[in-house]
């Protein structure tokens, strides 16, 4: 998993909530309600989650400076999961 450090800082998490995730899912909501298509709805939330994966990468194309190692943490069944912002770093 390859997630920038400053991804999920407290700012940034409530700023993406805010001006992309309520919209994504207000809009996805108008063609479930106006059209009552499951189809439309899940194929464009599909489209969302698949271009976010594709086109995000970390670091940016266009970055030069080093970063560091995306902070996980273990999770169900000991797997590692993305672990966000964190004060202190343990690395494991």
């Amino acid at each position: 998993m390859k997630v920038s450090p400053e991804h999920d800082t407290p700012k940034s998490i409530m700023l993406k909530t805010l001006i992309s995730h309520i919209p994504n899912i207000a809009i996805c909501f108008l063609f479930l309600v106006f059209y009552n298509n499951y189809l439309i709805f899940v194929a464009t939330q599909t489209f969302a989650l698949i271009a976010s994966s594709i086109f995000q990468k970390f670091p940016a194309p266009w970055a030069k400076e080093e970063f560091h190692v995306p902070m996980v943490k273990l999770g169900l069944f000991g797997f590692q999961r993305g672990a966000g912002y964190q004060e202190k770093v343990r690395m494991y």
